[in-house]
């Protein structure tokens, strides 16, 4: 069986809670009745929501209706018991206490009523009464059903008068006749109950024949007062009369005594006559209601009320009691003029707290209670609800992170519960009519509005309540406070020579303010919409800090905004692309080398055909997040190399240099790779002046080889026109083996096997070399005639001319005595020689040796290059003789 959902009974919990505890119940004697909770109930969900709803009740009770002292010790317990309630072990303990209240009742009842089948409604009540509330209706209805004892009112018996005074002797008679009943007698003289004056007159002629002496005098006065009754028409109920009595008299025996003479035969049959229910059951159970539980008597009834009133301190209307009995058992006389004293001093103590009500509202509640625990006054509740607590002194309200805390002093309201409640007002100081409650009865002296609206003038008013009572007049906020809530949902990116910013406006903005600053420049404001921005004025690589704040609009046009959020984002430079990746393997490993780019990663991927990319373009990374297989170095590698596994299934492939920066991707130049012919092992470049010779180790099987070079940079492929290709058969290569003349520069070459595969060429993974070819110049040194002047110096010139049409770079004339010098630091500089253009293949320059007078001789020159290192050019002397200068 599912159970029903908690739902609150406002009757009952009126019948149940609020009376009984008005009349003196202890509501900790059963908790879960004080909140309409089954006893076995322990989910925390359904305590929490009866608990809540309970406690909204219990404050209405407490500001108006007739329980409203009730509501109040409910309200002053309702902290403690919800504790009870909600923890497992002070609840289990509770619910043990009740359960052992109701095994009491139980053995109780279960000794008055043990030879009972069922009991009427009106015991219950009696009950219920009887242990002044401690059970409810409810609790008693479900002992007795678990005593096998149904509730179930009796069949209504006509009303029977008492039996006349000539019963005695009419008894009497009847036992002369040998005859225990006047029924009996009927009976057995008569066809029915139901005689007639004829029978009546034939029987009276028939003793006069046939009786004598006491029987007939007995059944003579049996027969006229038979016919008096039938003249009169009470004849039926005064047999009625006769066996109710008798049956009530048997009660004393039990029910079974009763159901016995019921069916009895001169009983059974004749109960309709009687005007009697003539189901025997129906009869007993009446008879057995009328027994055991008839009412009290009026003497009875009025004592019960006179201590009911008593009970629930009701003075005036246990003295009325008193006043209206005309005589009084001893004592009780007493005990009135006793309650008239105390209710005219009550109505003294009233009269002196109304007058203190305009002065003193505080005194004048003090009084109120006094006189309350004394004596139930239905005025009381009215004048102290009359009498309200002052409002608090202060009120002030702050915001904090979209929040907003209520603070205030307490007024001078000291007596009884005092609590508060805290109102909102937008625009203007709510009043106790007009404002959204904020917090409702509230102990602290500071309450937290978690939700205010934004963008909106907010003030506050806090009333003070005492028992529920508000104070007439709140305390309010002196000025509004504003909530400005913040922008959500914030992101910031960095693009190619932008940034973009997205995010979501708080209820009641109307715009965003966004302010851009660098390197803790003063900020900038920039154009923004209400949800984004797009912010190309920046420049390239850099970081850039952005608030937002939203911004409102305010009822009287004022414009505010909040403090902001800040995001981060750095602009994107366009990343360069890798246009000379090569390729060579080294044994088992392949070496992948590129010039790096300035700024970015190299990212090299693998794929089984050439990709459809167009080399030198620039696009975002999530575009080619998947495309192809990243190449993965096993073995260290510096900038712009990397060495990789051999791929070992015999296959082309091709590789693609990607170069990552930020969130673009700039795609390089792809370079084919074939696996299915061997690699060229042993590379070598070995300089011999402006040639090269290469050697390498013969690929087993290969037909021939590929051999390409490029100056500046690595071939591309075997369609790159920037190169030079030649084919080598492995005679060719036995017998002159080969030499490559090239000009002055940085040469990278490649090697690679070659054949055809069904009529398409086949190329094996190449093997690289790098070379450095300088060029070759001579120079000279010719005299020149002698120049005019005093000393007569000797002049000349120094010539340098290319060899093979190099450009030629700046030069430098040393010169040293009696040796030749080996570098540009090597001896004494005579003279610096530039070409007269870029690009020029011939130096001339005139110099003299007036320094060297007086050195000794001869002065050995020499030619190098002016700037440090190996130089790009080789500077030959054309003939030695002529730079010894005697």
């Amino acid at each position: 069986m599912v159970a029903r959902p908690w739902s609150f009974d406002a009757a009952r919990f009126e019948e149940d809670v609020l009376r009984p505890v008005s009349h003196g119940w202890d509501p900790a004697d059963n908790l879960f009745r004080c909140y309409l909770l089954p006893i076995d109930t322990d989910d925390e969900e359904t305590i929490t929501v009866a608990a809540d709803a309970v406690q909204r009740a219990i404050n209405k009770n407490t500001i108006k209706g007739h329980y409203t002292v009730a509501a109040r010790i409910l309200k002053h317990r309702h902290k403690a018991a919800t504790e009870t309630l909600r923890h497992d072990d002070a609840r289990a303990a509770h619910r043990s206490q009740v359960v052992t209240n109701r095994r009491f009742l139980a053995a109780v009842l279960r000794g008055e009523l043990k030879d009972l089948p069922a009991v009427p409604a009106t015991f219950v009540a009696s009950l219920v009464e009887r242990f002044a509330g401690r059970f409810t209706m409810d609790e008693v209805t479900e002992i007795l059903v678990g005593l096998r004892l149904s509730i179930r009112d009796p069949v209504a018996l006509p009303a029977s008068r008492e039996l006349p005074r000539e019963w005695s002797e009419l008894r009497g008679a009847l036992g002369l006749l040998d005859q225990a009943t006047l029924r009996s007698y009927l009976l057995a003289r008569f066809p029915a109950l139901a005689v007639t004056p004829a029978q009546l007159a034939d029987r009276k002629t028939a003793l006069s024949k046939t009786a004598s002496g006491e029987a007939l005098t007995a059944e003579t006065t049996v027969l006229g007062r038979v016919k008096t009754w039938q003249r009169e028409d009470q004849l039926v109920g005064q047999l009625r009369a006769e066996l109710v009595g008798q049956l009530t008299e048997a009660m004393a025996f039990g029910q079974a005594a009763v159901q016995t003479l019921i069916r009895s035969s001169d009983v059974a049959g004749h109960l309709r006559e009687l005007d009697l229910p003539d189901n025997p059951d129906d009869l007993a159970y009446a008879i057995v209601c009328v027994v055991r539980f008839a009412p009290t008597s009026s003497v009875a009834s009025w004592r019960i009320a006179y201590e009911g009133c008593l009970a629930a301190r009701d003075l005036r209307g246990a003295l009325a009691l008193l006043d209206a009995q005309p005589h009084l058992q001893p004592g009780d006389d007493k005990q009135r003029d006793h309650l008239r004293h105390q209710v005219a001093e009550i109505d003294e103590r009233l009269a002196h707290a109304r007058a203190l009500e305009d002065s003193d509202p505080e005194a004048a509640v003090g009084e109120y209670q006094q006189i309350a625990k004394i004596s139930h006054e239905p005025d009381v509740d009215e004048a102290v609800r009359r009498c309200r607590p002052a409002p608090p002194r202060q009120v002030g309200a702050t915001v904090h992170e979209g929040r907003v805390l209520v603070r205030w002093s307490p007024g001078d309201a000291k007596i009884g519960t005092i609590t508060y409640r805290v109102l909102r007002g937008v625009g203007s100081p709510p009043s106790w009519a007009a404002g959204t409650p904020m917090a409702e009865d509230v102990a602290e002296t500071e309450a937290v509005d978690a939700d205010p609206p934004a963008g909106q003038r907010l003030f506050y008013t806090v009333y003070t309540l005492r028992d529920g009572n508000p104070s007439a007049e709140g305390a309010c906020t002196d000025q509004g406070v504003v909530i400005l809530r913040e922008v959500t949902g914030l992101e910031i990116r960095g693009g190619e020579g932008l940034v973009e910013g997205l995010w979501r406006l708080p209820d009641g903005a109307h715009s965003a303010r966004v302010t851009r600053s660098n390197d803790g420049a003063a900020a900038t404001r920039i154009t923004a919409g209400s949800t984004s921005f797009r912010d190309v004025d920046v420049r390239p690589d850099l970081a850039y800090e952005y608030r937002v704040a939203a911004e409102y609009r305010l009822p009287d046009g004022e414009v505010r905004a909040s403090d902001g959020r800040s995001g981060f984002a750095r602009t994107q430079s366009r990343p360069d692309p890798v246009r000379d990746l090569a390729v060579g393997q080294d044994g088992e490993t392949l070496v992948v080398s590129w010039t790096p780019p300035a700024r970015g990663t190299v990212q090299v991927r693998v794929f089984d055909r050439r990709p459809d990319l167009r080399p030198g373009s620039v696009v975002a990374t999530t575009s080619l997040r998947s495309a192809g297989n990243e190449l993965t170095s096993v073995l260290s590698s510096g900038p712009g190399e990397l060495h990789a596994a051999v791929p070992s299934d015999g296959r082309q492939y091709w590789l693609l240099p990607l170069t990552v920066l930020d969130d673009l991707i700039a795609v390089g130049q792809a370079c084919e790779m074939d696996t299915r012919l061997p690699p060229v092992l042993g590379l070598r470049a070995v300089r011999l002046g402006p040639t090269v010779r290469l050697t390498w180790q013969w690929p087993k099987g290969a037909p021939e080889v590929v051999v390409g070079w490029k100056r500046g940079g690595a071939p591309t492929g075997l369609d790159d026109s920037g190169a030079t290709y030649r084919r080598y058969t492995l005679a060719t290569y036995a017998q002159r083996g080969v030499e490559v003349p090239l000009a002055s520069g940085n040469h990278t070459f490649i090697v690679c096997a070659a054949a055809h595969a069904s009529g398409t060429p086949v190329y094996g993974p190449p093997a690289v070399v790098q070379e450095r070819v300088r060029g070759r110049a001579r120079y000279d040194v010719q005299p020149l005639g002698r120049r005019i002047g005093a000393r007569g110096s000797r002049r000349y010139r120094l010539i340098v001319e290319s060899v093979d049409g190099s450009s030629l770079p700046p030069v430098r004339l040393v010169a040293r005595s009696r040796l030749a010098p080996l570098d540009a630091s090597d001896g004494d500089r005579v003279a610096d020689a530039v070409a007269a253009a870029d690009g020029a293949a011939r130096i001339e320059q005139e110099f003299d040796l007036d320094q060297f007078r007086n050195t000794p001789r001869p002065i050995v020159l020499r030619v190098f290059p002016a700037e440090a290192g190996i130089g790009t050019v080789e500077l030959v002397p054309a003939d030695p003789r002529n730079l010894e200068i005697g």
